[in-house]
């Protein structure tokens, strides 16, 4: 997006049509705030736990390669829980 393209924006109405969609927008999530709050943390939470998933996946593929029973079993029991969370969330 260049310089022109802005300038032609706040010409048009367009930006300014924004602005007043953003404030009905923040007008109308005011009244649900902690639902909005909880959702996001949900969110946020089920990401990490997707991450951790990668990382979870490597630790067994590394430990499977190194025969390491402790390991294995300890990411098995990392994975089961993930995947409990995964159907609470």
């Amino acid at each position: 997006m260049n310089l022109f393209s802005i300038k032609r924006k706040i010409q048009d109405g367009s930006l300014k049509e924004m602005w007043m969609e953003a404030k009905w927008i923040y007008g109308y999530i005011k009244r649900y705030k902690m639902q909005v709050i909880f959702y996001i943390f949900l969110f946020s939470v089920s990401t990490m736990f997707g991450l951790l998933n990668a990382v979870a996946s490597k630790f067994l593929i590394d430990s499977l390669a190194n025969r390491q029973l402790k390991v294995i079993i300890t990411i098995a029991i990392i994975y089961i829980s993930f995947g409990l969370f995964e159907i609470l969330t």
